[in-house]
């Protein structure tokens, strides 16, 4: 699915990581959405491609779990590549166990967690 970039309006971002950033983005429809973008130019090697392509293949593939984000879609341009995914608003987990006390997350905070992963393992057996 082809995602038209223009149409989104940036509101803040939400990480970064050595080629690119994750912006939270509104829709023409209000709807948020989650927007990689990915330098070209940052993209030194074959494998950094790859690991690109096999990202995007993975969230399409992983679509259906609802324990994973999904991909909407991608666009790209002259300088850079977009992958659209559904909002993880919660944060990433490294920042939840870095704010804990005494380094510990709270029990049921880890059930949460262990269930969405175990949901995800289960979903990825279950794929001919």
């Amino acid at each position: 699915m082809s995602i038209n970039m223009s149409s989104l309006e940036r509101l803040r971002t939400l990480g970064s990581g050595r080629i690119g950033t994750v912006t939270l983005q509104r829709d023409g429809d209000g709807t948020l959405v989650a927007v990689k973008t990915i330098q070209r130019s940052a993209i030194t090697s074959q494998a950094q491609t790859q690991r690109i392509f096999r990202e995007r293949d993975a969230l399409k593939a992983m679509e259906p779990c609802p324990a994973v984000i999904s991909l909407l879609g991608t666009a790209k341009d002259d300088e850079n590549l977009f992958i659209v995914m559904t909002p993880a608003l919660g944060g990433p987990l490294h920042q939840h166990y870095r704010h804990s006390i005494n380094g510990r997350l709270a029990v049921n905070t880890c059930k949460r967690y262990i269930a969405q992963v175990g949901s995800a393992i289960s979903f990825m057996n279950s794929m001919d």
